[in-house]
């Protein structure tokens, strides 16, 4: 779907929950940040966006406190 149509924000979308629930931050980051150049107001990838950087950031604090 992304091949025939790659700037459909909702196929974008989708695809950065579906790399997010893999754990795959760095695809998830890149296509969000395609997604955000093409509409940089659109609620669902800004959530998103807080949402990816609360998990890293929630990880990077578990990281710490094992060490």
């Amino acid at each position: 779907v992304r091949l025939r149509n790659p700037t459909h924000i909702k196929n974008l979308t989708n695809l950065v929950q579906n790399h997010l629930a893999l754990g795959n931050y760095p695809r998830a980051k890149d296509i969000l940040a395609e997604g955000l150049s093409i509409d940089p107001n659109h609620s669902k990838l800004l959530k998103l966006k807080e949402y990816m950087l609360n998990q890293i950031k929630k990880f990077s604090n578990e990281e710490n406190l094992s060490n």
